[in-house]
């Protein structure tokens, strides 16, 4: 048995009686509102609290994705032959699709959302005049000869490096 207590419980909705179910995964125990009603409005500062705990809850997700990738069997490489010529192998599709999952979308995902949770109005609004003078810099130029991150260099031609 578990018990918790306070006042918390109740402001976040787990009020006495309320059915809930429980989830245990990975060492984490998991406890959710049955029939909760989703929210309707937040403020910016709640909704970034809640981005910023989303993201966390990602991060521990892919904590999780790690630890069944790192306890998968290494598949078995066979040299000469093409990936054609291979039997299925089971554990390199799930290592292979918990590696796509957290290189190409969870870690983006997390790294955003903690991003947005964090964000300030100032440093929106100095988003904004760097934006601005970048796209002014930008119209200085006449089409196609705006500045470049690229260097040309002049080097003599074969021919005048032969007469020298």
């Amino acid at each position: 048995m578990i018990r918790l207590r306070g006042r918390w419980l109740e402001r976040a909705g787990f009020a006495n009686g309320a059915k809930m179910t429980v989830d245990v995964l990975l060492g984490t125990l998991s406890l959710t509102l049955s029939g909760r009603a989703p929210r309707t409005r937040y403020s910016v500062p709640e909704a970034q609290q809640v981005l910023g705990t989303l993201s966390e809850k990602l991060a521990a997700i892919v904590a999780g994705l790690n630890e069944v990738h790192d306890g998968l069997p290494v598949p078995k490489l066979h040299d000469g032959l093409l990936e054609e010529e291979l039997a299925p192998d089971l554990a390199a599709e799930l290592l292979g699709a918990i590696e796509c999952v957290v290189g190409d979308y969870l870690a983006a995902a997390i790294d955003a959302l903690a991003a947005v949770a964090k964000l300030t109005k100032e440093e929106l609004e100095r988003e904004l005049w760097r934006e601005r003078a970048r796209m002014e810099t930008i119209r200085q130029f006449p089409a196609g000869a705006a500045p470049s991150n690229q260097v040309e260099l002049a080097l003599p031609s074969a021919s005048a490096v032969a007469d020298s």
